[in-house]
């Protein structure tokens, strides 16, 4: 089975240039599914999104996928699609559906705080570090990869281009909403591209 091992994102006009240490660490990746003209997106799931964003910054990775709307893409429609789960918002930890309603938001915060923090105190199997430069017309991305155990499987690597408040129209917020952590497209595709097969021994790197 193919595993997406990790998510290598870039925050639009706000990334460095130079930061391809791999960290051994393990970050969750957390998905709102959303879309500008939802009034619950932009009632019960804007203020938890911001709830998120607020408990688990600095140890996960966190998007906005509008899979419908002003902000649609189609990477991000396909990633929900992949994921699973009717209507919206959904939020994910990982590929996990949730299943956060208006009515449970506060025990969910607390479930998904504590998922990301063990997560995060664990050991990564593997981890990724990417260094950016531009050169006026384009970027060029070099990816970094170190495995931390042993291991054996597929692995594939994705980059994706997340932009940091987005002003737009949203349902429930109005028409100069700051939208956070939208995800714009996928340099190599929403799963990525395969970067190694086979069995892997601690501290194995390749670029």
């Amino acid at each position: 089975m193919t595993r997406i091992f990790t998510l290598v994102f870039i925050v639009f006009l706000a990334f460095n240039l130079n930061a391809q240490e791999v960290l051994e660490e393990q970050r969750t990746l957390l998905t709102k599914k959303t879309a500008t003209w939802c009034p619950y997106c932009g009632g019960w799931g804007w203020s938890f999104m911001k709830d998120i964003m607020s408990d688990n910054r600095d140890k996960a990775v966190i998007i906005g996928a509008h899979y419908s709307g002003d902000l649609r893409t189609d990477d991000a429609a396909d990633l929900v699609s992949m994921f699973g789960g009717g209507g919206q918002p959904v939020f994910y930890c990982d590929e996990r559906n949730m299943r956060v309603s208006r009515s449970n938001t506060s025990t969910k915060r607390t479930e998904i705080r504590d998922i990301v923090n063990s997560n995060f105190n664990e050991m990564p199997v593997v981890n990724a570090g990417l260094e950016i430069e531009d050169n006026g017309v384009d970027l060029e991305i070099d990816v970094k990869v170190e495995f931390f155990q042993p291991t054996s499987g597929d692995y594939n690597v994705a980059v994706w281009v997340i932009e940091d408040d987005v002003v737009n129209y949203q349902s429930g917020q109005g028409p100069n909403a700051e939208h956070p952590y939208v995800f714009r497209t996928s340099v190599n595709g929403v799963t990525g591209e395969q970067i190694a097969s086979g069995s892997f021994s601690r501290y194995d790197k390749g670029t």
